[in-house]
């Protein structure tokens, strides 16, 4: 079992916790180990109807920043600290619509920005980023959400 798993366990009982309600029903947000590329993640996870033959509300990646991954030696014990980030993800295919979406994203982020800032034992919020943007006749609203995890060893 990975970190990124560890964290998408976490974050679904969170998110259920909360009961967060869209349009009058309970979201469909689906949370996932972000493993492929973000237009194939938008293709399965909010274009595509699920088996019941509804779509996602939103969607929650998590995956670690390779690149940002860092390692302070010292003689013994040694301190890693690793970065990642989870997306918050939701599609606007109508304007009407837009409004609770947008209401939509920022519980999920409060909830999990709220949940690292008062649990830094399991990760330490660092920033929360907006990259909202049209793609062709769609708004594609995404909050990016960097959380660090130290590890002592």
């Amino acid at each position: 079992m990975t970190i990124e798993n560890d964290l998408v366990q976490l974050l679904q009982a969170q998110i259920d916790a909360a009961g967060l309600q869209f349009e009058g029903k309970p979201a469909k947000i689906a949370v996932v180990e972000w493993t492929i590329s973000r237009p194939a993640m938008f293709d399965q996870y909010l274009v595509r109807l699920n088996p019941d033959g509804t779509r996602n509300d939103a969607v929650v990646a998590v995956r670690q920043l390779k690149d940002t991954a860092s390692r302070y030696l010292q003689v013994k014990p040694h301190t890693n600290q690793t970065d990642y980030e989870i997306a918050v993800w939701l599609l606007v295919f109508y304007r009407e619509n837009a409004e609770a979406y947008a209401v939509l994203r920022e519980a999920i982020v409060n909830r999990v920005r709220n949940y690292f800032v008062n649990n830094p034992g399991v990760a330490q919020y660092k920033t929360c980023f907006v990259d909202d943007h049209l793609s062709g006749k769609s708004y594609n609203l995404a909050s990016l959400i960097t959380v660090t995890k130290t590890f002592r060893r």
